[in-house]
């Protein structure tokens, strides 16, 4: 009725008017590019390359837009908010971005203390390698942003170093080994076989460039030395490793590591799947949710890879026939979901991954998991696997986006998250090393192996960790 409609806009002002949280102003900020930002000398690189840079891009712009819809929607009172964040949400600005310059400019008058960046930018002037540069830029500017920083960047993109630093925290990971020509001696090359198949990928990619689910994993020394030679020639440095034939899931992260280190997290949560009530209630890393990617549609366990047409072609049969499942169907044991869970939320402590991230984990035959590798700043679209994963979880879509801006202050202006929780504190209570600007030695890290010690070939990695 109209004067239950009035009433309830007069409870909501009253409310809003007695809520002493912080306002902040989000500016959403996307990438815009030029196609000429994408020269390459071979087409299929080109292929590959460029136009998986604009696909991202008009996603990262249509992403941007419905964040900023979903930000207004909470700053107006139209969509329901959660009292327990640190923040409330006030002016919400959208702007497409190109360099630094680009971003300084659209910063230039914002109250460094009020506002907070929501970064949906993965490049500068084009160049996708430089997205840890972006992160430079907000700390340079002295404003909060979400997300991950630029040393758990750079480690997350150069895959071996990332694989050697899950393993140096006792993490389990397939084991594998980097390689920069086909003729360079490889463990794992004398190894495979059917009984024992290898994946190659290209080190220092995302977005699945350069790999082919008809092509890529491989079942003879020949072959993958084939592959490895596509892959050095086009991409650079190549990394093999054995694949995991198993199920695959992506384990949905919230929070930071730093929190959870000054003790008033909730443990069980962070051992396991919670609800968004634990998320919001308490500092710390969590697993909101694991979902699972459902290849059942193609009956070679061996083509069970999200590859390049299965993330950016929605012509090939790639993308039409893989989906999300979440929760995971057949449903997975209260042990075997606490070790994916307690898996994933060590690997992204232990790379370092701030606000949100996901950890892409396979279960081998065994019944172990494996990390395969941590995405941080997922794709935020409402359908995506993280968003999802997070709905099923308890938050609505706008209250997500609530609470990782409310983390990215907090993480700035918080005296727990900033002074008092250091990140050897977190390492300690994970068991894990995140990533930091000193001990990032990117260049050292990408040259090891991650071969268990037990065996030059594909032997059963260390145990574990969980908390």
């Amino acid at each position: 009725p109209p004067h239950a409609k009035g009433q309830r806009r007069t409870m909501l002002y009253h409310a809003a008017s007695q809520d002493t949280r912080p306002l902040v102003r989000v500016v959403v900020l996307y990438n815009i590019t030029r196609k000429e930002d994408y020269k390459a000398a071979d087409e299929e690189q080109l292929e590959e390359g460029a136009a998986r840079h604009f696909e991202a891009d008009d996603e990262s712009r249509e992403t941007a837009e419905r964040v900023a819809e979903a930000l207004r929607e909470l700053s107006a009172g139209s969509a329901p908010s959660r009292a327990d964040e640190r923040v409330r949400v006030g002016e919400v600005r959208v702007q497409g971005v190109r360099g630094a310059e680009d971003i300084a400019a659209a910063l230039h008058d914002c109250d460094r203390a009020r506002t907070v960046v929501f970064s949906l930018v993965e490049s500068l002037d084009g160049r996708s390698e430089l997205d840890a540069e972006v992160a430079r830029v907000y700390e340079r500017l002295g404003v909060a942003y979400t997300g991950a920083g630029a040393a758990a960047l750079e480690l997350c993109r150069v895959k071996p170093a990332a694989k050697a630093r899950l393993r140096a925290c006792g993490l389990r990971t397939p084991a594998g080994q980097a390689v920069r020509h086909a003729a360079e001696p490889c463990a794992l090359a004398r190894e495979c076989s059917p009984a024992r198949p290898c994946i190659v990928k290209p080190a220092a990619q995302d977005a699945s460039i350069g790999i082919d689910k008809h092509r890529s994993v491989v079942t003879s020394e020949a072959a993958l030395r084939s592959r490895v030679d596509y892959v050095t020639k086009r991409f650079g440095e190549a990394l093999v490793e054995e694949f995991i034939a198993g199920r695959e899931f992506a384990v949905a992260v919230v929070g930071n590591a730093a929190a959870t280190a000054s003790g008033t997290a909730d443990i069980r949560a962070a051992t396991d799947v919670c609800t968004a009530d634990e998320a919001c209630a308490n500092a710390g890393l969590f697993c909101v949710q694991i979902a699972e990617c459902d290849f059942s549609a193609f009956p070679d366990p061996l083509s069970h890879v999200l590859d390049f047409d299965s993330k950016w072609n929605n012509n090939s049969e790639a993308w039409r026939l893989w989906s999300v499942v979440c929760p995971p169907v057949p449903a997975l044991t209260p042990e075997t979901r606490r070790a994916i869970a307690s898996a994933g939320v060590a690997a992204v402590a232990a790379t370092g991954v701030s606000d949100y991230g996901r950890a892409d984990v396979r279960l081998g035959s065994n019944g172990l998991p494996y990390v395969l590798e941590v995405n941080p700043n997922p794709c935020l679209w409402p359908s995506s696997i993280f968003s999802s994963a997070a709905i099923e979880a308890g938050f609505t879509y706008e209250q997500l986006l609530h609470h990782i801006v409310a983390l990215a202050w907090a993480r700035h202006h918080v005296p727990s998250y900033t002074a008092a929780s250091t990140s050897e504190d977190a390492a300690a209570s994970l068991d894990c090393v995140p990533a930091t600007e000193s001990n990032a030695d990117l260049s050292a890290l990408a040259r090891l192996s991650f071969l268990p010690p037990a065996h030059a070939g594909i032997a059963e990695p260390v145990a574990v960790a969980t908390q």
